[in-house]
């Protein structure tokens, strides 16, 4: 268990310490490169990860959970076969993806993104998919073995080598247009990649388990099982991928066919993806570390015929996840719109965060029950809540987005991530039982998150009034609601820490 906290802590710290200069990044971005650069790199960026999720295929949570069972059972002649057999395949598919985004990239800015001046940044990004397979594979290694150390210091340096260059690339671009512009994002990216990658090339041999040799560099038994856990993986992500690339194309469509100008469609878009949900995903600094060291967790418990413990396990981490974002989500609501003037100078961008927020708690949580759901070896359950989540939220924008426009967009998303995210719970509940313990946790902690917004907007309101300072009244508010949360939330939390 101390283990699992102190991984869970290094991937949070390692996540703040990344989102604080993504923050930095993504505001010095749009100030310099303007919000229709940043618009149409967002809209690359769903079609990216499509073929990006080709390319790792599932690799991180296949042999995470594999690497995790043969070092219980200690088999680490096991753990080696497993590692070369997906980096093979990886390499592979990461060769193949590479080639077919380089080879399509005029097909797809003309006829499927509706913009073609995405054009060049498609085909500069496109070798990166290469590097991201094999790395894909060299992180579920390290998460299977719990070296949490090597992940966050490949996703520290891969950071710090996207913002550098991207935005030394972004400088050098300036005065020539969003659409170099925004290639010259995908040139940072591709680096940030390659910067990445070298972290886990050095740290392998430092890691690698000590075992018999082993001359057998491809196991077809192992291939099966690898394919087993990860095509119901992929086939989930390639279905959220899906969905995204759906969205870059129906929101700014939508918006166009209600009246909007290509470039107001852009900014629109860029607001959306880049500003408001940036935002709202600040809870995933810890949400995304915890499923992460879950799923070897879970896997381990359920290898060892252990269900309260991996009942215990994944409780702790649902409660830890709504004592955090649900005062975020409540501040995210009350104050958006200032934030987002501060942050990003766009109070458009603010407003569609308080909307989103309404569906946070769902977002987050269905993260931590995926994790646990495939340590619980059934991976096909993801895929079906995904699914179901992403023809909810295509049908919803369909519906609503030429009509009501960037709020129809909002109501949408919540939807989708409602849907999902409940869904995701209750096949969790059916393996194992959790709610029973979890909802008076909840219910205290949705009544103290509630208190902090309405003390934080009227502490805001307050000084705005007597200072006439934003900035000022924003740092109060957040202040004294916290105090007021954790006052209110103080039961649960000594509770936890308890435990």
């Amino acid at each position: 268990m101390k283990k699992k906290a102190s991984n869970t802590l290094i991937l949070t710290i390692t996540n703040v310490l990344n989102r604080i200069i993504g923050f930095a990044f993504r505001i010095t971005l749009i100030r310099m490169a303007g919000r229709e650069a940043v618009g149409l790199w967002q809209m690359v960026m769903p079609l990216y990860f499509f073929f990006m999720v080709i390319a790792s295929a599932g690799f991180p949570i296949a042999v995470s959970r594999l690497t995790a069972e043969y070092r219980a059972n200690g088999d680490y002649r096991g753990v080696h076969r497993v590692f070369r057999t997906a980096l093979s395949l990886a390499l592979l598919l990461g060769l193949a993806t590479t080639l077919i985004l380089s080879l399509l990239a005029g097909f797809f800015s003309r006829q499927v993104l509706p913009d073609p001046r995405v054009r060049l940044a498609l085909t500069i990004i496109a070798p990166s998919l290469l590097l991201v397979a094999a790395s894909s594979v060299f992180r579920g290694y390290f998460q299977g073995l719990e070296e949490m150390r090597v992940v966050a210091t490949s996703l520290i340096v891969e950071e710090v080598t996207h913002v550098t260059t991207t935005l030394a690339l972004a400088k050098a671009t300036l005065g020539q247009g969003a659409g170099l512009l925004a290639a010259g994002l995908a040139a940072g990216w591709l680096l940030s990649e390659v910067a990445g990658l070298g972290v886990y090339l050095v740290a392998y041999p430092l890691y690698r388990l000590p075992a018999k040799p082993d001359n057998t560099r491809f196991s077809v038994s192992i291939l099966s099982r690898i394919l087993q856990l990860s095509v119901p993986t992929t086939a989930g992500r390639l279905l959220n991928s899906l969905g995204q690339l759906c969205q870059s194309i129906i929101i700014p469509t939508g918006l166009r066919i209600a009246g909007w100008t290509a470039s107001q469609a852009a900014i629109a878009y860029g607001e959306l993806t880049g500003m408001a949900l940036n935002l709202l995903f600040l809870p995933s600094l810890f949400t995304v570390a915890t499923a992460a060291t879950l799923l070897p967790q879970i896997t381990t418990a359920i290898a060892q015929r252990r269900f309260h413990h991996a009942q215990a396990i994944f409780l702790r981490a649902l409660t830890w996840t709504a004592l955090i974002s649900l005062p975020l989500t409540a501040l995210f609501i009350s104050l958006g719109k200032p934030l987002c003037q501060i942050l990003f100078n766009s109070s458009s961008a603010g407003e569609l965060l308080g909307y989103l927020a309404w569906g946070g708690l769902l977002l987050y949580t269905q993260q931590m029950a995926a994790s646990t759901l495939q340590g619980l070896g059934k991976p096909i359950l993801p895929l079906l809540t995904s699914a179901v989540g992403t023809i909810i939220t295509s049908a919803l924008l369909l519906t609503f987005t030429s009509t009501l426009q960037i709020k129809g967009v909002a109501l949408a998303l919540v939807g989708g991530w409602i849907t999902t995210g409940a869904l995701s719970l209750y096949m969790v509940q059916r393996y194992l039982p959790f709610f029973c313990q979890f909802w008076p946790r909840l219910l205290n902690t949705t009544l103290a998150a509630a208190l902090c917004g309405i003390v934080a907007t009227q502490i805001y309101l307050h000084c705005l009034a007597n200072s006439g300072r934003v900035l000022i009244s924003l740092f109060c508010a957040g202040f004294g609601g916290g105090l007021v949360y954790l006052f209110a939330a103080s039961s649960t939390i000594r509770r936890q820490f308890a435990r």
